[in-house]
C-alpha cells in the first residue's frame, strides 16, 4: 500500500467545545476534545471511506488543493492507497461460501472488505 496525505481543515473549537477536521477532498468531518483527538478521529474515518471505495472498486479521490483559508489552519492525514488487486487461490467450506454469495454478487470484494476491516479492528 502506498501512503498519500489529504490535506484537511482543522477547525478552532465550538461551542460544544469540540475542534472539527474537515477533509474536502473525500467529504471526511471529525471531531474531538483537542486538535489532536479531532484529527486522529478524521484519519480513521478518511482510511475507512477508502477502504469502503477500494472494496467496491469505485474511484478514490485525489487529495484536493491548499487554498487560503479565513478561519481554520490545513493540517496533513495520512491514508494508505490500495495496492492493485493480486489474483490467489482460497478454499472455504462450502456452506460458507453459499453464506456469502447470498449476500454478496462479487465475492473477491466481500472477502476483501471484511478482511481490511478485520485488520482495522485488529483480529
Amino acid at each position: 500500500m502506498a501512503q498519500v496525505f489529504y490535506p484537511a481543515i482543522l477547525w478552532p473549537v465550538d461551542d460544544a467545545g469540540l475542534f472539527g477536521v474537515t477533509i474536502p477532498s473525500i467529504n471526511v468531518n471529525g471531531s474531538g476534545d483537542t486538535a489532536a483527538a479531532a484529527m486522529a478521529d478524521a484519519a480513521i474515518i478518511l482510511q475507512e471511506v477508502i477502504d469502503d471505495l477500494a472494496a467496491d472498486r469505485a474511484a478514490i479521490p485525489p487529495p484536493a488543493e491548499v487554498k487560503p483559508l479565513d478561519n481554520g489552519q490545513w493540517v496533513l492525514l495520512p491514508a494508505l492507497l490500495p495496492s492493485p488487486s493480486v489474483r490467489v487461490n482460497i478454499t472455504l467450506p462450502a456452506d460458507l461460501l453459499a453464506r456469502i454469495d447470498s449476500v454478496s454478487p462479487n465475492r473477491s470484494a466481500f472477502l476483501a472488505k471484511w478482511a481490511a476491516e478485520g485488520l482495522r479492528a485488529g483480529r
